[in-house]
């Protein structure tokens, strides 16, 4: 990415969202991370992005790209590695642009071991990310330790007294263990 791409994708990752990015300069952000463009109906444009699709709306006759749309384009970018969640055999990492270096860099978010990657182009990114994961798991081998796991299924939530009780009685009422409806309202909750 050159410069004014980098700015480009730093200003769309900026809250609250900006009312003058230009629509061409956000193509040109798609196309160097290395995006699939095509022509769509009317004025819509087809963009692909690691797995990932998108159709967008060009602004028309106006330059500049609506707030709605750069939270759009915010939102497909972070799904495609922009400053994502990726998963690769369970781990979880959060991926942010480094302006100062002009990188990506990744950090697994959900060990207490501390496992990073960089990249410079989103395809970089997803293999350094699975070559470090594929890197810890080998040294947690060759140490003969068990590598961290992700999640264990079990979490301590430390609620008030009150609360602790209501929920109790609402488990019982529900015909449920205390686990059981808490897994049950959570799962509900998280979608």
């Amino acid at each position: 990415m050159n410069k004014k791409q980098h700015r480009t994708f730093q200003r769309i990752f900026e809250k609250p969202e900006r009312p003058d990015i230009h629509w061409n300069d956000i193509e040109s952000l798609f196309i160097a991370l290395g995006a699939e463009l095509s022509e769509g109906r009317g004025s819509r444009v087809r963009v692909a992005l690691e797995g990932m699709r998108a159709v967008f709306h060009r602004p028309h006759p106006e330059r500049v790209t609506g707030k709605g749309t750069v939270k759009s384009v915010r939102r497909f970018l972070q799904e495609a590695g922009g400053e994502a969640m990726m998963e690769y055999k369970g781990y979880f990492a959060k991926v942010e642009f480094d302006d100062e270096t002009d990188i990506f860099h990744g950090e697994v978010i959900n060990l207490r071991d501390v496992v990073t990657f960089q990249g410079q182009t989103v395809g970089e990114l997803h293999k350094a990310f699975k070559n470090s994961i594929d890197d810890y798991l080998e040294f947690c081998a060759e140490r003969g330790e068990e590598p961290e796991k992700p999640y264990s299924g079990k979490f301590m939530v430390r609620v008030a007294p009150e609360l602790h009780k209501t929920i109790a009685i609402r488990a019982r009422q529900d015909g449920k263990s205390l686990n059981s409806w808490v897994h049950d309202t959570l799962a509900k909750a998280a979608g």
